[in-house]
C-alpha cells in the first residue's frame, strides 16, 4: 500500500498524478466532512474529469448537501433513484 489513497503498487493504468487532489479538494473535504475520505475523493475525481452528472445512493453525506458541492463543482448531484432527475440532465 502505498498511501490512503488505496492505490497499491501492482495497480495497472493509474499514474500517480492521477491521485493528485485538485484545487477545491479542501473545500469539498469541510463540506463533505472530513470523516468521509473515499467520498471526498470520488467527487474530486469527478471534478478533475470534468463530470457534469454524480449519482449517488449515499443521501446523508453527499446527496444532502448537493446544492453546495454543485455551486462549488459545477456537477449536478442525483440520488440514485431519481431516474427522472437523471434523465431530464442527460437528455436535456
Amino acid at each position: 500500500m502505498v498511501d490512503s489513497t488505496l492505490i497499491t503498487a501492482d495497480d495497472i493504468g493509474i499514474r500517480i498524478s492521477d491521485t493528485d487532489e485538485s484545487e477545491i479538494f479542501e473545500s469539498i473535504a469541510r463540506i463533505i466532512g472530513r470523516n468521509h475520505f473515499n467520498d471526498i475523493r470520488h467527487i474530486d475525481t469527478a471534478y478533475k474529469e470534468n463530470c457534469k452528472i454524480f449519482i449517488s445512493p449515499d443521501k446523508g453525506d453527499i446527496i444532502s448537501k448537493a446544492a453546495e458541492l454543485e455551486k462549488l463543482t459545477g456537477i449536478k448531484f442525483f440520488y440514485h433513484k431519481d431516474i427522472e432527475g437523471i434523465k431530464k440532465a442527460i437528455l436535456g
